[in-house]
Formats: structure tokens, sequence, C-alpha cells
């Protein structure tokens, strides 16, 4: 069975990589990385150093370049594929697991907050919108 891993910059992405590939180990399969590329939609064009339509493909190749270091020490025997695409995160991620026939979409959760519970997290729409069974990686919690 396949798996696809969303990964971001967070805190919690070594750990979502480590469980994703141990699911792809477990179930025999290869597993699809995946960093989606949101560009900013309220970003002033005058604050940019580039020309905005290169934007996208700034953006994405620094992308593609951060998720390719990201798996750099994984067991490449489970590797199908590492990529970035540019769009808004959830739509993305449950693309690609439908384009790779994924069994599993794995991704991560951050703890959330007031806009968050209002629009929806990442996670969340993950969660209704995939063809396939989700896992969700929570950070883990801080002792007190």
């Amino acid at each position: 069975m396949d798996v696809v891993v969303g990964l971001d910059r967070s805190e919690v992405a070594k750990l979502v990589l480590s469980e994703a590939l141990e699911f792809a180990r477990r179930y025999h399969g290869k597993l699809h990385v995946v960093r989606a590329v949101p560009v900013p939609v309220e970003m002033p064009l005058e604050a940019l150093s580039v020309d905005p339509e290169a934007l996208p493909a700034r953006l994405l190749d620094h992308a593609q370049r951060d998720v390719e270091r990201a798996v750099e020490g994984a067991d490449k025997s489970l590797i199908g594929s590492v990529e970035a695409r540019v769009g808004v995160p959830w739509q993305v991620l449950v693309d690609v697991a439908k384009e790779k026939k994924a069994g599993l979409l794995v991704v991560g959760t951050h703890r959330y907050g007031v806009i968050d519970r209002l629009l929806g997290t990442t996670a969340a729409r993950v969660a209704n919108h995939a063809p396939c069974s989700v896992f969700i990686i929570r950070p883990p919690v801080e002792a007190k």
C-alpha cells in the first residue's frame, strides 16, 4: 500500500516523516513525500524583490530543495516520489493521494487557535476530502 505524506516546515515535520516511513515499511509500499506551496494572497507586490510572475516558480524551487533535504537520511528504497506543488495545501495532498492511488495519507497538525476553529485546519480538510484513510500526527504534549 502506497502512502502519501504532507510535510511542511513545522516542528512536527520530522515526526510526521518518521511515522509515514514506518507505515510504508510496514505495508510494503512506497512513500510519496509532498510539500504544498501556498502563494501568499495578501503579500503586497511592491514588497517583493522578484518579478511577481516569477514568485510561484521561486517558491516552488525553494520548497522542492527543502523537501528533498528533509528526506536525505531516509531509506531510499521506501521513497516513491518527492515533490513540491503550488496550491492550497489540503487540496494538493488530496490530489496527490488520488493520483498515487494511496491507501493512506499522513499529515501533521499544529496547535490551533480561534481562526483555525472557524475556518478549519489543513488536517481537518484532508480528513474530510481524502480518497483514503488519514493518519494525523499531533505534536508531543509539553509537560507543564
